[in-house]
C-alpha cells in the first residue's frame, strides 16, 4: 500500500514502494522532470507521475528520442518528458531515497544537455 508523501516546511514524512512492473505499466508520462547523470556515465529521469500521483525514478536510460521526447529504459519501460523540465519535490524525495539505498552521494544535474536536445528538434 503507498504511504502518503508530505513535503511540509517543517518535516519530511514520506515513502518508497515498488512500482507496477512494466507489463502493467509500460508507459509513464513524466512532469517536472529532471535527468541526473551518475559517475558511471548511467543517467536517471526523476519526476511526477501525474496518473499514479507520485514521484518517480526511472532505471537507467537506454535511449532517448529527443523528437517524440520518449525515453527508453533498462526495463524496457518508456517514459515520456512532458511539459517543461523542472523540479518535484516528490520526484526528489524517491531520487534521494533511490542513492541513499545505493551508497551514492554524487550526481550531475544532465537535465539541460537533454533540455538542449528537445530544443534542436523543434
Amino acid at each position: 500500500m503507498k504511504q502518503p508523501t508530505n513535503l511540509g516546511l517543517t518535516g519530511l514524512i514520506g515513502g518508497a514502494w515498488t512500482v507496477p512492473g512494466v507489463d502493467q505499466e509500460p508507459v509513464i508520462r513524466l512532469e517536472c522532470w529532471m535527468v541526473f547523470r551518475l559517475d558511471n556515465g548511467d543517467h536517471h529521469l526523476v519526476g511526477w507521475n501525474g496518473a499514479s500521483r507520485e514521484g518517480r525514478v526511472s532505471s537507467r536510460v537506454e535511449a532517448f528520442d529527443a523528437s517524440t521526447r520518449q525515453a527508453l529504459t533498462k526495463t524496457g519501460r518508456v517514459y515520456e518528458l512532458c511539459g517543461r523540465d523542472g523540479q518535484n519535490g516528490d520526484g526528489l524525495y524517491v531520487w534521494q531515497r533511490w542513492m541513499e539505498a545505493r551508497g551514492l552521494e554524487r550526481v550531475e544535474d544532465a537535465t539541460q544537455a537533454f533540455v538542449r536536445r528537445i530544443e534542436e528538434t523543434l
